[in-house]
């Protein structure tokens, strides 16, 4: 009778009588379980018949104001889950039952916490198994449920053990559901790609950011990007490429490129990486969106953050290998244009490493456009070094893939490169200027037959390049200028008035009052006028007496506030611009016979004069231009060499010879009574033996006794010298006197 008049009741009795059952005090636990099975007779059948009536009491207690109330509904919901027959009884509730799950797992009480948890994990183990692959469309109902509610709230969740079991529970629905899970692969993979930059460490991120050296911050950034690739979302993501068609990635195209303009690192990396994992998989598939693809991932290689320009390069380079051939040309005509464009050094850098991935992931797409990378490429491989930049050697790299032999590849592409170095020299950039100088430079060495008639047209370039104010880097331009005098063995010399403009253009530079640029330019000056024969000498001589009149000693600081370490550099760098004169008055020096009596004396008298009070290696500049200009010297040569002039007297070059050899040897004589450098005896001895040569075929008897005299007072210690240079020299010598 009592059980007839309960029946009414039972609906509101029953999922009360059903939650008490799990109180976690044991006493009260024991009663309820007492009344319950004195009520229900059949606890299988009842749950059934009142599963609705439960679900909804327990839904709505998880949130209960009572710690207690809340617990037991957490361990009651397990039990009944665990008992239905089907998850499908809950289907409607499952978002709701995860999402309420989700909040208790971040209770306040820990008890509560715990309970959640395991209604979680066991949850978890129901749904996946419900949505086995063998389930066909019952599986794939329950996956539509309950995967948005575990990609929007669970997954970036900021408690740790929700995301832990929602992300547990994504990658197994993967393995479990198979190809099911196709239909939601396009919001899938981009929510799991999000949520990689979202869970990461928010410390490494701070620490990033904090850091101000640029080393270390990428260094920071780099670990970062290899644990995105690892983290649990990531290789979910792996385990859905089986599954991803090209239609499926259209579908997913616009959310992808939105996740490239993430701000979080950990994003763009995840986002890079599936789009790497998406060129492995579908190949061929992946042509008709290759193009896009590229474009946007073109716009991250020039990010910010080194790491993530590195992966976007990478990406762009795996993406290219299945692209369309006007595809990938589009793409290195933009490169291209876009490192004329940008000049500074980071978005070269950004351009090296795209070249290089499109490279390693497919050499025929380099090869391919080497008629348009080939010009820019040699020149960017010619920017200046800077300290810890690998941006010039990953062009170098590309040259090699472009024309392993470099001579080859400069002769097959030398108009476009001639074009491309006039383009570099005539724009405001003066990085882009240097560049084309040391590409001229580098063509010059290596072209073993000759530039032909592009030599003339460098030149014209390089004229009208040189005007102008100074610059840092200007002087490689006056270098390449000189460098371009000197012709192959078989080549046709400059023409004279264009060999009288380089000169002309050089002598200008070698008068401005910049001390370190000077020496460069009165450099290549001599390089020029050795090349060419051209006789400047009175040019040359106005800009070098000045030089030589200086006085090291005399460069006191300027002022109070100048260091004496500034005043100590001027020093330095007189001393070299002083090295560079008397180089440049060796190779200067005229053939013209008139010419040269007008400046024979004042050159060596000075010479005599400054030698022992100049530096050691001002001292070996003077003794490499003496050996210069006596190889010339028209008065010592013999009697059966032209002398260019008729009209000096037999006593007047006799004069001349003695006036020579008396300063020549007060030189030599010095030098190896009072110099123990190898390189100072070396030099000082073969002036020696270029005047014994000359003298004796000019039969100038008293003058070679002179030099024998000098040469016994030193041979018996010079034979001695620990140097065999200088031993093999001394014997060489003697040959003169038997």
């Amino acid at each position: 009778q009592a059980g007839a008049q309960l029946a009414d009741h039972l609906p509101k009795i029953v999922p009360r009588l059903y939650r008490y059952r799990f109180d976690p005090t044991p006493r009260i636990q024991n009663s309820m379980c007492s009344i319950w099975d004195a009520i229900v007779p059949d606890t299988m059948a009842t749950v059934q018949k009142y599963h609705k009536e439960i679900l909804d009491d327990l839904v709505l207690n998880l949130t209960s104001g009572q710690w207690r109330v809340r617990m037991s509904s957490c361990y009651a919901l397990a039990d009944l889950l665990r008992a239905a027959k089907s998850i499908h009884e809950s289907l409607h509730q499952l978002p709701t039952i995860w999402t309420v799950l989700f909040r208790v797992m971040d209770d306040v009480h820990e008890g509560t916490r715990m309970a959640a948890a395991t209604t979680a994990t066991t949850l978890s183990k129901i749904c996946i198994k419900a949505a086995d692959v063998s389930q066909g469309k019952d599986g794939k109902e329950v996956v539509s449920v309950i995967l948005p509610v575990l990609l929007e709230t669970g997954i970036t969740n900021l408690v740790k053990e929700v995301r832990s079991v929602s992300l547990l529970t994504v990658s197994r629905l993967v393995a479990a559901a198979g190809d099911t899970l196709k239909p939601f692969l396009s919001k899938l993979i981009p929510a799991l790609v999000a949520a990689a930059g979202e869970l990461e460490s928010a410390k490494l991120s701070y620490m990033s950011t904090a850091l101000t050296n640029s080393e270390s911050r990428e260094l920071l950034d780099d670990i970062r990007a290899n644990a995105t690739k690892h983290h649990f979302t990531t290789d979910t993501v792996v385990k859905c490429m089986p599954f991803v068609d090209i239609e499926i990635m259209r579908e997913m195209l616009p959310k992808i490129f939105e996740l490239m303009k993430s701000p979080q690192l950990g994003t763009k990396v995840a986002v890079t990486h599936f789009t790497i994992l998406s060129a492995h998989y579908l190949r061929q598939d992946l042509e008709p969106i290759a193009g896009k693809l590229m474009s946007n991932l073109l716009n991250g290689a020039f990010d910010r953050n080194a790491t993530v320009r590195k992966n976007f390069s990478e990406a762009l380079g795996q993406v290219s290998a299945y692209a369309k051939e006007q595809s990938v040309e589009k793409l290195m005509k933009k490169l291209v244009i876009l490192y004329e464009s940008k000049d500074d050094d980071v978005s070269h850098s950004a351009i090296a490493r795209m070249l290089k991935a499109v490279a390693k992931a497919k050499i025929e797409n380099v090869k391919d456009n080497e008629a348009i990378l080939a010009p820019t490429v040699f020149i960017a491989m010619h920017a200046p070094k800077e300290d810890e930049s690998s941006t010039v050697d990953m062009f170098e790299e590309i040259w090699q893939d472009l024309s392993p032999t470099r001579e080859s590849g400069i002769r097959q592409h030398l108009v476009a490169i001639r074009t491309e170095i006039e383009r570099a020299l005539n724009s405001s950039s003066w990085t882009r200027k240097t560049q084309a100088a040391n590409a001229i430079k580098t063509i010059c060495k290596e072209m073993s037959s000759g530039l032909g008639d592009q030599r003339e047209q460098f030149i014209r370039t390089l004229l009208a390049a040189v005007h102008g104010k100074t610059f840092d880097g200007k002087r490689h331009v006056i270098e390449a200028l000189a460098e371009l005098c000197s012709v192959k063995d078989a080549e046709t010399a400059v023409s004279p008035a264009l060999a009288s403009d380089v000169i002309d253009a050089l002598l200008a530079e070698a008068r401005k009052q910049d001390m370190v640029y000077k020496k460069h330019a009165i450099a290549a000056l001599g390089q020029a006028l050795a090349a060419t024969n051209c006789d400047r000498f009175k040019h040359v001589y106005e800009i070098v007496k000045v030089i030589l009149s200086k006085n090291e000693s005399s460069l006191d600081k300027d002022s109070d506030d100048e260091s004496n370490e500034g005043a100590r550099q001027r020093r330095e760098q007189l001393l070299e611009l002083k090295e560079a004169a008397y180089e440049l008055l060796g190779k200067a020096w005229p053939k013209d016979s008139e010419t040269q009596d007008k400046y024979r004396d004042v050159f060596f008298d000075h010479c005599a004069q400054s030698y022992p009070v100049s530096s050691r290696s001002t001292q070996l500049a003077i003794l490499t231009a003496i050996g210069r200009v006596l190889g010339r010297l028209s008065v010592l040569n013999s009697a059966g060499e032209p002398m260019e002039t008729d009209n000096v007297a037999a006593t007047d070059r006799d004069k001349a010879i003695t006036s020579v050899i008396e300063r020549v040897a007060s030189i030599i004589d010095y030098t190896l009574e009072n110099s123990n450098q190898v390189r100072h005896r070396r030099d000082a001895l073969n002036l020696l033996d270029i005047l014994l040569l000359r003298l004796k075929d000019l039969n100038k008897a008293e003058e070679v006794d002179k030099l024998k005299n000098i040469y016994t007072k030193y041979a018996q210690d010079l034979s001695k010298d620990s140097s065999h240079e200088i031993r093999s020299k001394v014997d060489d010598i003697k040959v003169h006197f038997k």
